[in-house]
């Protein structure tokens, strides 16, 4: 699984925001792995001074002050982000040399892949005359699901798509008493679509 230095400033309050930079500035300087760091360390430890004087002059200043303080720790935010790309650029998502470098560590997910056909697709009867229940197995990574229904004798091209459902279920309505249909079941993930499912009947009461 791919890893990425994370700059790890999104809910830093202005002192942790300095405590953040100081931190990266102390590990990152000397730092064999990193010898050409962008920003550069001396960029960091400049807006981290600002934001320091900034936060002085905050404490009793009015507005203008305020807004300041806002505008240095935008700065120092950016710089950080900016040096945990070149990390994560650099180190090639070696955990460890993300690590010498003061940066927190995410793991990117990888991409789930084609998914398989869902399975357990199940056709049953309800209460109300011409309705079918469908149910089948949730598919870890489908956005949706796409349902197709034919009648019992007709030809393979004639299945029909009838509904796209979020859930693993579908109530299907209007059907004829005493007639046979078929189901089958497609999953969709980021890949596209998944295999059908094998298919279910039923004979609708």
């Amino acid at each position: 699984m791919p890893t990425t230095a994370v700059a790890g400033v999104r809910k830093l309050t202005s002192s942790g925001l300095v405590a953040k930079a100081l931190f990266v500035e102390t590990k990152m300087t000397g730092n064999a792995n990193f010898t050409t760091p962008v920003p550069s360390i001396a960029a960091i430890t400049t807006a981290r001074g600002e934001l320091e004087a900034a936060i002085v002059s905050a404490m009793d200043g009015g507005k203008s002050a305020h807004l300041d303080k806002r505008v240095k720790e935008a700065a120092l935010i950016l710089l950080l982000i900016e040096e945990a790309a070149y990390v994560t650029s650099v180190s090639g998502g070696d955990v460890v040399k993300i690590i010498s470098s003061g940066f927190d560590v995410r793991k990117v997910p990888t991409p789930i892949g084609l998914l398989d056909a869902p399975g357990n697709l199940r056709a049953t009867l309800t209460a109300f005359p011409g309705q079918a229940k469908l149910r089948w197995d949730p598919q870890y990574g489908a956005y949706s699901y796409l349902v197709y229904r034919k009648p019992d004798g007709a030809e393979e091209s004639e299945w029909a798509l009838i509904a796209t459902e979020t859930r693993a279920s579908y109530t299907d309505e209007g059907l004829t008493t005493g007639k046979f249909y078929w189901f089958k079941v497609v999953a969709i993930g980021a890949a596209g679509p998944s295999p059908a499912s094998d298919p279910a009947k039923t004979l609708i009461g």
